[in-house]
């Protein structure tokens, strides 16, 4: 597992479990690597040395891009059986809110129930020249500099657009980490250095693994199939001709 340490998400510190299923061995030599998506090979490491079993805490690795995802990997190598191991995951790291021009407090209020709710998906609306939101302020053209923060503005919130329309009302769902009656999230934007748009923006990231399948049903007969916004990839092809008239919630 891992997290960032700095906003600027530069430096990340991970935390490894080293086990053995023999009682005999109770140490190794570890080296942790990493490399961003898209690199053939490692482009960092860092050697901890001889280290016992246990919890290691707080391995460093640094000198990594802003808003992007990298793979990691420990290495154990024990010399006395002559084992290695391996074990590779991946973590995000975040953007540095300093980078946006633009920024806006964003508060769910209206919700009377009881019950937290946990990695919610809620519905922003994005009105053209509501509360000193205009389009045109974004770099791209297709709001792909939109980021959004939790509120205390330590975790970046997966987000997935649903409707991108500059003469009028944006429609984009974010993941709440906890929705309460005036939860608060930040939304920044306008970045020359963020214009791509981050990975979880598109595969499946907003939905938690209990959603079977999400479709918006925004799609023109024959335009593309009916695509599962969830990450099960269950799509569908339209038939009977149908028509993507305005919804409910955008073009749904």
């Amino acid at each position: 597992s891992c997290r960032v340490t700095e906003l600027g998400g530069t430096n990340v510190k991970a935390t490894v479990t080293l086990s053995s299923p023999d009682s005999i061995i109770t140490n190794a030599s570890v080296t942790v690597f990493w490399k961003a998506v898209g690199e053939s090979a490692w482009s960092g490491s860092n050697s901890l040395g001889n280290v016992g079993k246990g919890i290691l805490t707080n391995v460093n690795i640094s000198g990594l891009t802003r808003d992007t995802t990298y793979y990691y990997a420990f290495y154990a190598i024990n010399t006395l059986t002559n084992v290695s191991a391996w074990s590779t995951t991946n973590c995000f790291t975040t953007f540095d809110p300093r980078d946006f021009t633009l920024r806006q407090r964003i508060t769910f209020s209206g919700y009377a129930g009881s019950e937290q709710l946990t990695n919610f998906p809620a519905l922003l609306v994005l009105n053209e020249g509501q509360q000193r939101f205009f389009h045109r302020d974004f770099i791209s053209d297709a709001g792909t500099d939109l980021r959004f923060l939790n509120s205390n503005q330590t975790a970046v919130l997966n987000h997935e657009i649903e409707l991108w329309n500059t003469n009028g009302a944006s429609y984009v769902w974010v993941q709440v980490p906890v929705l309460t009656n005036n939860t608060t999230i930040w939304a920044y934007w306008r970045n020359t250095n963020m214009i791509t748009a981050p990975f979880y923006t598109t595969n499946g990231s907003t939905w938690s693994a209990n959603y079977a399948a999400v479709w918006h049903f925004k799609q023109n007969a024959g335009a593309e199939d009916l695509s599962d916004s969830s990450c099960r990839g269950m799509g569908g092809i339209p038939t009977n001709d149908p028509t993507s008239v305005s919804g409910r919630i955008a073009y749904g």
